[in-house]
């Protein structure tokens, strides 16, 4: 079930100052969790995290110099409005590893089998999240229907452009439930 025993090695960590912001707690769930399914959503869903960071600074910039010579008015709000996509794409992806870092520093710590719990459900955005980005991919860049997936992109690709925004949103919610749940 991709569980094994705890780390010895990190009992130094276990203070109230054992981590400071994100960085910290990413690295501290990663050396106090139990099971290893959660420590390679861990790995997986930060390296993730930076690599759509980056792609939305891109992203950002380009933006930007497109509409350098535009005046406020909507132009703003939209640059604004793509911070925060950012922040609702990325937030999913962070939120089980600082739950379980958090609750395993206020002395809570979930259970190893829970801990695996949060490792799929951290999977399961990120599957959502690329469901969400296939079904609103523009027509003339959409993967080709062949292979074994071939009816699942047909049917992907056959969703009106909103659906892509309820995969992503749908696994959140379901996370906020794991989360809410003792």
């Amino acid at each position: 079930m991709g569980i094994n025993p705890r780390p010895t090695n990190v009992d130094a960590m276990a203070d109230e100052d054992a981590y400071g912001g994100v960085i910290g707690a990413v690295r501290y769930s990663l050396a106090e969790s139990e099971s290893r399914l959660f420590r390679s959503y861990v790995v997986v869903g930060t390296l993730l995290t930076l690599f759509i960071s980056i792609l939305f600074a891109f992203g950002i910039v380009s933006l930007i110099a497109a509409t350098t010579n535009a005046t406020g008015g909507n132009l703003t709000v939209v640059r604004a409005f793509f911070v925060v996509v950012l922040l609702a794409a990325i937030a999913p992806i962070l939120a089980p590893i600082l739950v379980v870092a958090r609750r395993i520093r206020r002395g809570g710590a979930p259970s190893p089998r829970r801990q695996f719990g949060f490792g799929l459900a951290g999977y399961g955005y990120l599957l959502a999240l690329y469901l969400g980005a296939v079904v609103t991919t523009p027509d003339a860049t959409e993967p080709a229907e062949t292979g074994v997936f071939g009816p699942v992109i047909a049917a992907l690709n056959g969703l009106p452009d909103a659906w892509g925004l309820a995969f992503p949103v749908g696994a959140a919610v379901l996370m906020a439930a794991l989360f809410r749940a003792r």
